[in-house]
Parts: C-alpha cells; structure tokens; sequence
C-alpha cells in the first residue's frame, strides 16, 4: 500500500510535532489536580497519552520500516531489557508487590519503544527535526513552570490548589 504525499507531508510537518511534543513533555508537568492514593496518576496519564501520540506521528513519518541498527542503540535497548527483567525478579526474589513490578516494567517497555522509535527517526535523516520539537517542548514546559513558580511565590493566594498546585 502506497502512502499519498499529502500524508506524508501531515505526518512531517514541524509544527505538528512540536505541538505533539509540548503535549507529551509540557502538559503532564503542569497537571496539579490529583486523587488518592496516586498524586501524580493524572501526571503519568497524560504523559503517556501524549507520548504515545507524538512516537505515533514519528513513526508514520518513517518512508519505510526502519531499524535502529547501530550498535548505540542496541547497547541502550539490551541495557532497558535488564532493567526489565530487574523489575519483574524484584517480585519473584525480594517480595516487592507485583503491580509495582508491573508498572516499572510497563514504563520501561514504553521506553524501549521510544528510543526504538528515535534512533529510526535519526536514521531517516529526521532527528534534528525531532529534537527541535523537544527542545520547544521543555522550552514551554520551562516557561510555564517558571510562571506557576513565580505566581507561587509572589501571589501565594491564587493557587487554588486545583488548577495551581499550592506551594
């Protein structure tokens, strides 16, 4: 099946992806509500959502399947699979409960798949464009922090908790 150039031009386009980017990197931070047990459940679903719509994207930019051949990345994945294992052996050998185990290992596998995904990325000649992405990403996430932070500290009455977490 034969991918039509407007699609590949959608997938490619710079903004999409640094808007993509700033939903995955940016927002989770900024999330303040939160219920028990979890105070940052809200956090981590966000970030996932977001993560998994930007590698989405930056996967369908990929003109054909790609591999992450080189001996880098290789070395980075072998290393995230012992850490894996690490997670699943923390439950069978020192009694640590088993959806922590499974929800360090369900992370990491999302690691995996993201550098899985970047170094395909940077093998198609795209990395600079990704990495832009990111870096206007934490560009805004820094921004918006240091705005939240400020109005903490000099205007310590308007977080109301909920929408602004109180300092």
């Amino acid at each position: 099946m034969r991918r039509s150039s407007s699609a590949a031009t959608t997938t490619t386009d710079p903004v999409l992806w640094a808007v993509l980017a700033t939903l995955a990197i940016a927002f989770p931070t900024l999330i303040a509500y939160n219920v028990a047990p979890s105070a940052t459940f809200f956090n981590q679903a966000a970030a996932f959502v977001g993560w998994g719509g930007f590698l989405m994207v930056l996967a369908a930019s990929l003109a054909r399947r790609m591999v992450p051949a080189s001996t880098g990345s290789y070395a980075l994945l072998g290393s995230l699979v012992i850490l894996i294992a690490a997670a699943f052996a923390a439950s069978v050998f020192a009694a640590v409960p088993w959806p922590l185990s499974l929800s360090s290992a369900g992370t990491m596998l999302a690691a995996v798949l993201a550098v899985a995904i970047a170094a395909s990325i940077q093998r198609a000649g795209l990395g600079e464009r990704a990495f832009q992405a990111c870096c206007i990403a934490l560009t805004v996430a820094g921004i918006a922090s240091s705005v939240i932070g400020l109005m903490q500290v000099f205007a310590p009455n308007l977080p109301d908790g909920e929408w602004i977490a109180v300092a």
